[in-house]
């Protein structure tokens, strides 16, 4: 098996077993928040936790991943996920907080290790398709979640259920060692050869860690660009995809199982997805004019979700919803590959560090926006609406981008 697959088993393996741990907790909230003397609805408290911490993790460990070493920090990524699903299954109110920042601590780690990753070992030309299939890992870690819960629940607690899922994240830790001697060697002296248009960044303070990952990113005009439609386009994902049931049920009329199956099909789309948009990024399309494209068709999908109504027919709702699936939540393979191309040499982790920041506080951000629409609204049609301006700017702001730089290209060569 080449560097290349070894590098994609690695980061995808992680990227499951870190979503699958982050999204456990949602899944077992109505059942474990009673018995903890906990509302249900704190969930959104939890997740929002957990990508506060994932947030700072990201700008801090991006500049300790050459040191650590990606697939060491990979490891540490596992066991602290696994450490959080631990702390939940003591049944102690107080011990939720603590697992949230120690579950976001885990997803923090994954990307900037798996840009590491997968930039040193795949090829330029594969590179979409590559970290299209890494991405994967976030539908496939959801989709794994309510499945294995399922299973697991109807057998044991939802204490011991919790527990029997760090497995999964024990396990990759450990199968992933064996990769070292062959994703980590040489990354040193090869670091130290390649040269960059910035400044190197040295970790020397927490200040440093904090801004500079942030400084990098806004001071490049392709990776601001890139950072702020991450928080566009993951803001209107994470609200599709939390809002999606409730929308159906309690809007829309549909029944509690049907909402949940469109939902679970659309995690099979977006899969799909993120593999096919991935390829035509690689074949007929570059990444950043796929992008505006991307952000274009999601805009015009949230829009067409938000016109539905309780007279809609079943396959209305399913199309609607797998289109959203294809366009919301299939983009990111495409955005990571663009990232690696743009990224100065040798600093793919810290510019990756600096964009997930961006990104995830538009995954928290966004649905705490959503929600209080709906209660101002008394619907959710209106912000539904709404989700479509965000990703409107991001993909005008792609095609202007890439129409200036061919046209740029063509004088040149005249």
């Amino acid at each position: 098996m080449s560097q290349a697959f070894i590098a994609l088993a690695v980061t995808l393996a992680a990227q499951i077993a870190t979503t699958l741990s982050l999204n456990a907790p949602a899944v077992l909230a109505p059942i474990a928040a009673p018995a903890l003397g906990l509302p249900a609805e704190r969930i959104g408290w939890f997740t929002g936790l957990a990508y506060c911490s994932a947030m700072f993790t990201g700008l801090i460990i991006s500049h300790q991943v050459r040191r650590i070493g990606a697939v060491r920090l990979t490891q540490w990524a596992m066991l602290a996920s696994a450490l959080g699903l631990a702390l939940i299954a003591m049944n102690q109110a107080w011990l939720v907080l603590p697992a949230a920042i120690t579950m976001g601590l885990g997803y923090g780690c994954t990307n900037p290790a798996a840009a590491d990753i997968l930039t040193r070992h795949t090829p330029a030309h594969r590179r979409g398709l590559f970290f299209s299939i890494k991405q994967t890992g976030v539908p496939l870690g959801v989709g794994f979640a309510g499945l294995s819960l399922s299973a697991l629940l109807a057998w044991f607690d939802w204490q011991l259920s919790s527990l029997l899922l760090t497995i999964p994240c024990l396990a990759v830790a450990l199968l992933s060692q064996p990769s070292r001697r062959q994703l980590e060697a040489h990354q040193l002296t090869t670091e130290a050869h390649q040269p960059s248009s910035l400044p190197q960044q040295s970790p020397k303070s927490l200040l440093n860690s904090l801004t500079g990952p942030l400084h990098l990113v806004f001071g490049d005009q392709h990776l601001r660009r890139l950072g702020l439609s991450s928080l566009a386009y993951s803001s209107t994902q994470i609200c599709f995809v939390t809002f999606l049931v409730s929308y159906f049920h309690l809007e829309l009329k549909q029944s509690i199982s049907f909402a949940a199956l469109v939902l679970a099909g659309s995690q099979l789309v977006s899969t799909l997805g993120r593999v096919f948009w991935g390829y035509v990024s690689d074949q007929w399309l570059r990444p950043d004019l796929l992008l505006g494209l991307l952000g274009l068709g999601m805009a015009a999908c949230m829009l067409w979700l938000s016109q539905l109504t309780s007279q809609s027919s079943q396959g209305s709702l399913i199309g609607c919803a797998m289109a959203c699936a294809a366009t919301v939540v299939a983009w990111n393979g495409v955005y990571f590959a663009e990232m690696a191309h743009r990224a100065p040499p040798g600093l793919i982790a810290q510019a990756n560090g600096g964009t997930q920041f961006i990104t995830f506080f538009g995954g928290m951000v966004g649905p705490v926006l959503f929600g209080l629409g709906v209660s101002a609204s008394g619907t959710y049609s209106l912000p539904l609406a709404c989700c479509c301006i965000l990703p409107t700017a991001a993909g005008l702001s792609f095609l202007r981008a890439h129409r200036i730089e061919s046209t740029t290209k063509r004088a040149r060569a005249q």
